[in-house]
């Protein structure tokens, strides 16, 4: 029954609208409205005063946007800043470095100076010392002056006497040089007799290979060459150097030396060192026309 009396009350309800009508006014319906428009109106208040704020919010998100903008700035400026101070830091470290050996050498300076004051002080001393020097030599020199000039006479005297030398020394020389070409000429005659001696004809005289190979005695044929320098007196030094002539000569000028090669070393005077050194070395020493060695062809 109670379970019909429900479905009879929401069917009316439903249809008929006096009926809904009279209960809505029982249950208060009125005030409900009234609150509810007081609601409605509150919540149209909120969306307004919500609308404002989401302007205000997005004006103020536009000026956080642009101070966020300036604060990068800002920190680009100081990160700048800061290479700039850290720049100037090192400028400055390498400055204060500088100083420091400027000063240094400053102070070097100072000392260099201080030892150039001494050794000025010191040189004027000197300076002083020297100018009594100079005029006592100013009166020594006056004495020299004179005795120069007593000395002069005895120079001229001197240069008579250096002429009258020079024109013996003249004389000596031009004697050495016949006698050197007579040497020459006799070395070069007892050696193509001795040659001939043996069976060899062969014609001897002085040569020039160059400046530095000069030779007394050459004479070349197909079979043998005979090459070699005339001494007034001969050492074992002599013999030595002709060696050593002799085989530069034969290095250099190979076309001058056609079969055996004779070194002879002629000579007015032989010592003894100077046969046993020639015998050694395989040298044809003549001394004053006479065979020292042993010549082997």
């Amino acid at each position: 029954m109670h379970s019909e009396l429900k479905s009879e009350i929401l069917r009316m309800l439903r249809e008929d609208e006096e009926f809904r009508l009279a209960v809505m006014g029982l249950l208060g319906y009125a005030d409900l409205k009234s609150s509810v428009d007081r609601l409605v109106e509150a919540v149209n208040e909120l969306t307004k005063l919500a609308k404002a704020h989401e302007e205000r919010l997005a004006k103020l998100e536009e000026r956080v946007a642009g101070v966020e903008d300036r604060l990068s700035r800002v920190e680009a400026a100081i990160e700048e800043l800061v290479k700039v101070v850290k720049s100037h830091e090192e400028r400055l470290a390498r400055l204060e470095t500088a100083v420091e050996e400027l000063t240094k050498i400053v102070k070097e300076h100072e000392e260099r100076l201080a030892k150039l004051e001494e050794r000025m002080a010191s040189a004027e001393e000197r300076l002083t010392k020297v100018e009594d020097r100079l005029t006592r030599l100013e009166a020594v020199v006056e004495e020299l002056a004179k005795a120069t000039r007593e000395n002069t006479r005895a120079i001229s005297e001197l240069r008579k006497a250096m002429e009258h030398l020079e024109r013996r020394l003249t004389g000596i020389e031009n004697m050495l040089n016949n006698l050197t070409i007579g040497l020459e000429y006799e070395a070069n005659h007892v050696v193509q007799y001795l040659l001939k001696q043996r069976g060899i004809e062969i014609r001897t005289g002085v040569t020039y290979f160059d400046r530095k190979f000069e030779f007394d005695i050459y004479g070349v044929s197909e079979q043998l060459t005979v090459i070699g320098d005339a001494k007034v007196k001969a050492g074992p030094q002599t013999v030595r150097r002709l060696v050593r002539k002799v085989r530069r000569a034969m290095d250099r000028y190979p076309d001058r030396f056609k079969g055996k090669v004779v070194t002879v070393l002629y000579c007015l005077r032989a010592l003894p060192d100077a046969i046993k050194e020639a015998e050694s070395q395989g040298i044809w020493l003549v001394e004053d026309m006479q065979p020292r060695t042993g010549l082997s062809i």
